[in-house]
């Protein structure tokens, strides 16, 4: 069965309302016509992402949010969706 998961790496923050998220991003992924492999959503510190940004992309900045691809098919998605949580609930000022 696919998966919808949630993570946090370095911090201690909770999605709220997991189960509609999850219920969404299923309805996006069919309207757009793909199917779901599996999505990791991981939650986490400027410092951890930076890491990461380092690590796997020979990138020394900081940033909001950084997605690899892990998909297999090409009509499945596989992702997994780094976020920083400095950013999260933010809006953009207008």
């Amino acid at each position: 069965m696919p998966a919808i998961q949630f993570f946090e790496e370095d911090i201690s923050y909770r999605l709220k309302g997991k189960s509609k998220v999850r219920q969404w991003l299923i309805a996006a992924i069919v309207a757009e016509g793909y199917k779901l492999s599996e999505l990791s959503y991981i939650f986490c510190s400027d410092a951890y992402l930076l890491q990461i940004n380092e690590q796997y992309l020979d990138h020394d900045t900081y940033t909001d949010v950084i997605s690899f691809d892990h998909s297999v098919e090409e009509d499945k998605i596989g992702r997994y969706l780094y976020f920083n949580s400095a950013y999260s609930g933010k809006r953009p000022e207008v």
